[in-house]
């Protein structure tokens, strides 16, 4: 996967604005826009089964599994929060 973001990196510079994907007016990408694409991606590379299940369903699910995981291991709140 880094491998991909670094090709992409090679290709096109980050905007002026600093980011590496914008939207089509130059902005941020609109939630429509990499929600649409994530659900392409889960259905890609996931199995029928994986894909049926709340696994990953939203990219917010993806932050709220490394918090979990980050305070079920000990990690302290504030350095989480951070």
């Amino acid at each position: 996967m880094t491998a991909l973001l670094h090709a992409h990196l090679e290709l096109y510079e980050p905007g002026r604005n600093g980011l590496l994907f914008g939207g089509v007016r130059g902005g941020l990408l609109a939630e429509s826009t990499y929600c649409r694409v994530w659900r392409k991606a889960r259905a890609a590379t996931l199995t029928p089964a994986e894909v049926a299940a709340p696994l990953a369903r939203r990219p917010y699910d993806l932050r709220h599994a490394a918090v979990s995981t980050w305070l079920n291991a000990g990690v302290p709140s504030t350095q989480v929060a951070a």
